[in-house]
């Protein structure tokens, strides 16, 4: 249980017995402001949504299963850039395995992989 004592929060663990006897003095050994907290908890989100983004999977029409996270959105931005209409380049898919992927099936893939995270970059 987190105590509030004077517009001051106590961390976890800190009794409400002993919040009591702690004084001014040594309030900072046990205590964090409500800013703190705030700045805290957004760091944790971010590091959490990261994570998230980084294990983003998408799974086209065709049934590939590719990588979603930003780098690999980077890549796929490249090769629709390379690519003319017809082509296709060898892949790797989320499981490792190779296909040949064309213009079209990374747009679509692309266009998933971005939704998701757009999805996960506006919970916060």
């Amino acid at each position: 249980m987190r105590i509030l004592r004077d517009g001051v929060l106590f961390s976890e663990g800190v009794s409400l017995a002993a919040c009591a006897e702690i004084d001014n003095d040594d309030i900072n050994l046990y205590s964090f402001h409500p800013d703190d907290l705030a700045a805290q908890q957004r760091s944790e989100f971010k590091d959490s949504r990261a994570a998230l983004v980084a294990a983003i999977t998408v799974t086209t029409a065709a049934g590939n299963t590719f990588d979603g996270d930003e780098q690999s959105q980077e890549r796929m931005a490249r090769s629709i850039t390379a690519l003319d209409e017809g082509e296709t380049v060898l892949w790797v898919l989320h499981d490792n395995s190779v296909t040949e992927a064309s213009r079209d099936e990374l747009r679509e893939a692309l266009r998933l992989a971005g939704s998701a995270q757009a999805a996960l970059w506006v919970q916060g």
